[in-house]
């Protein structure tokens, strides 16, 4: 397995690097996004459209085995959004896996690593409905 970075580098080159990447556009308007990539070695890098000097306070933990990696993430949504969200509202993202010199899987297409071109026409949307623990609890 890839052995983890220590200490854990921020805004690292991570292109040789098994790696994810989402990527949020809150306002929809498939222009700018906000990007978040973790590595196997749970390196992290986040920007607003390019801007490396975003750096938001969000956490990360990389589960490492022989042959796969796990992460998790906890991203702060006033980091993305500052109003409440709303039942019915949508952002558009997209999830990306780039494996070096074997390709690159996403939710949405086109799918490029976002090192070499961010794609926000091709993003998937993320629906928010409300709280579904409640009313799961109603049932």
């Amino acid at each position: 397995p890839t052995p983890a970075r220590k200490p854990r580098t921020r805004d690292e080159d991570m292109r040789v690097y098994d790696r994810v990447s989402l990527m949020f556009d809150v306002d929809r308007d498939y222009n700018t996004c906000f990007h978040f990539q973790v590595d196997a070695r749970g390196c992290v890098g986040d920007d607003c459209w390019g801007d490396k000097t975003w750096d938001p306070k969000w956490f990360v933990a990389v589960h490492r085995e022989a042959e796969s990696w796990t992460m998790e993430l906890a991203i702060p949504r006033h980091l993305l959004a500052g109003e409440a969200l709303l039942p019915g509202q949508a952002w558009a993202m997209n999830v990306v896996r780039t494996l070096p010199a074997q390709g690159v899987a996403a939710m949405g297409l086109p799918a490029e690593a976002p090192e070499t071109a961010i794609r926000p026409e091709g993003m998937g949307l993320l629906l928010f409905t409300g709280n579904d623990r409640a009313e799961a609890s109603r049932k």
